[in-house]
């Protein structure tokens, strides 16, 4: 999807998901982003009881770090542990997914381009496996991609 015109009227450049395995950009069509359990590789979930009490503690350490309800202060945020993450991002061309045939949570790279990585990050966020973590690693991703021109190494 070609991006609006810079500033004197010439196209912009195209931005780029890279992939994990050889570093090149990956163009549509040719490789996804894939969410997998960091544990298993397979499918991301959240795996139960022993799961869901490590975030229980985190989210109470959250609501003990609070000043003022929903208020936190930028000093206790930073000393909260960083909550386990539940899901790994990762992006490969399908020819260098060195698993293709692994159970995951995949999207084709044409479909996270522009705005539409902002429908995204709202549709994951749905998703019993994706949190704070998957959401900033996603997003981390997606700026570092930013940087790879299509074509580029």
């Amino acid at each position: 999807m070609p991006f609006p015109p810079q500033a004197g009227g010439a196209p912009a450049r195209a931005w780029s998901w890279r992939c994990d395995a050889c570093g090149r950009a990956i163009q549509d069509r040719q490789g996804y982003v894939q969410f997998v359990d960091p544990v298993t590789g397979g499918h991301p979930h959240f795996s139960g009881a022993d799961e869901r009490e490590v975030f229980e503690t985190y989210w109470k350490a959250w609501d003990a770090a609070e000043t003022v309800p929903g208020v936190i202060s930028a000093a206790a945020l930073c000393a909260l542990p960083e909550p386990p993450p539940r899901a790994k991002v990762q992006a490969y061309h399908r020819a260098c997914d060195p698993h293709p045939d692994r159970d995951s949570y995949w999207v084709g790279v044409e479909r996270l381009r522009g705005t539409d990585v902002l429908d995204w990050c709202a549709h994951l966020a749905e998703k019993e496996w994706f949190g704070r973590a998957e959401l900033c690693a996603f997003v981390r991703r997606y700026q570092w991609g930013l940087c790879a021109l299509d074509g580029a190494r």
